[in-house]
């Protein structure tokens, strides 16, 4: 939150492992609609972990994002 431009950085960073965690769970929950065996209350706790673990895994994302950023800003060069 340092400026805009990092912001915008840290989402881009971030939009790899969010469209993954998101794609698992839609995947996740299509297949529990068509499987009867899947209705159980334990199936939206999983959906809710891969939603989560999803957004846990985009923050180090982000940081990276920006600290990379900022490294090629300063050098301007990316080590």
């Amino acid at each position: 939150m340092s400026s805009d431009e990092a912001w915008r950085t840290g989402h881009r960073g971030a939009l790899r492992p969010t469209l993954v965690s998101a794609a698992i769970t839609v995947l996740w929950c299509a297949a529990c609609i068509i499987t009867p065996a899947l209705h159980t209350p334990v199936t939206v706790v999983v959906a809710s972990v891969f939603l989560v673990g999803g957004a846990l895994l985009s923050i180090p994302a982000a940081h990276r994002a920006v600290r990379r950023a900022a490294l090629l800003d300063r050098t301007g060069h990316e080590d």
